[in-house]
């Protein structure tokens, strides 16, 4: 199927005149900018969020993952994002793991990734936003990598939904999300392997609600679909 914006992602420097508009317009969800680093909460969240739920749309946070202590970092999204343990309306929690000048290692990914599990509702588990980053620090024996955290790297990023930023006409799904899973040495066959849960395919999406471009992404499936997958 050729992509479509179905879901936008979008911070505090994005323009969105009406929500209920982009609803009538196809999309599907919103994932907002929630956090960056140990400090920065974006402006604009807070208010955008009842707007996009008021709308019939789904919610989503990410936190812009920088080199400071994964677990501080942690506790400033959930801060940040509004959402609880005992929350009884859980949204989609995402991690940004991208090249920028604090790089994060992809140890200090996975640490982080696990304390927003730790800190959420029961049935959300954090997914992961990235690109090029994942395939240069995440790659198969003996495939050159380079971070002592890769033992168990596999098991736990295959867990966990992929939200690919790979601009162009294809999706190149990165390893371990096109390897099929193997549960234990004893099982009778591996499961399919996990592909891609939502695709960026361009930064420069054009959507009539919304003036100037956009981050466009594209989830394969229906709207009960994704509303089946938006936690975990």
């Amino acid at each position: 199927m050729r992509p479509q914006i179905n879901v936008i992602d979008c911070y505090h420097g994005n323009a969105i005149p009406d929500f209920a508009a982009l609803k009538a317009a196809g999309v599907l969800a919103v994932i907002h900018k929630a956090s960056q680093g140990l400090q920065y909460v974006d402006p604009a969240y807070a208010a955008r969020k009842p707007q996009a739920l008021a709308a019939g749309l789904l919610w989503g946070a990410y936190h812009f993952l920088d080199n400071s202590d994964p677990d501080a970092q942690a506790a400033a999204f959930i801060a940040a994002s509004g959402i609880t343990a005992a929350n009884t309306d859980p949204f989609l929690l995402a991690c940004d793991f991208e090249n920028s000048p604090r790089q994060p290692t992809l140890k200090q990914c996975m640490e982080f990734i696990a304390a927003v599990d730790r800190s959420v509702p029961p049935g959300v588990q954090c997914a992961l936003y990235s690109g090029n980053l994942i395939r240069e620090t995440l790659k198969p024996s003996p495939g050159g990598h380079n971070d002592p955290a890769m033992s168990g790297a596999m098991q736990f990023f295959q867990s966990r939904r992929l939200w690919l930023a790979e601009y162009g006409p294809t999706e190149n799904i990165p390893w371990p999300w096109n390897t099929p899973i193997v549960k234990s040495s004893n099982a009778a066959a591996p499961l399919p392997a996990p592909g891609v849960f939502l695709w960026q395919f361009t930064e420069k999406g054009r959507l009539g609600p919304l003036p100037g471009f956009t981050d466009g992404n594209f989830f394969d499936g229906t709207a009960d679909q994704l509303t089946a997958r938006w936690l975990s």
